[in-house]
């Protein structure tokens, strides 16, 4: 199911409604390799992008990533839980 969208992102590795649907597959599909790969590339944009709205979009989809991995693991549910909290009230 990846195939297609995969080789899309990677002539348009910026394209934020292409990550949008490539995160509905992640949902489907709760691929945690791909969850890895969908957050690495977010980052990428965040470091690399000064558009306010590529960054919010990429902020979000991070934060879903960790949701959506948060009951099966700790490490993602801990840093889904603190991700709104005020940096120094975090715990983890």
């Amino acid at each position: 199911m990846f195939t297609g969208i995969e080789e899309y992102l990677k002539d348009h590795p910026n394209d934020m409604e292409a990550w949008e649907d490539y995160f509905g597959l992640l949902r489907c599909e709760k691929n945690r390799e791909k969850c890895l790969k969908l957050r690495e590339n977010m980052e990428r944009i965040v470091s690399e992008s000064d558009d306010v709205k590529v960054l919010e979009k990429a902020y979000d989809l991070s934060k879903r990533s960790y949701l959506l991995f948060a009951k099966d693991y700790f490490e993602d549910y801990c840093i889904y839980l603190e991700w709104d909290r005020e940096p120094e009230k975090r715990f983890y």
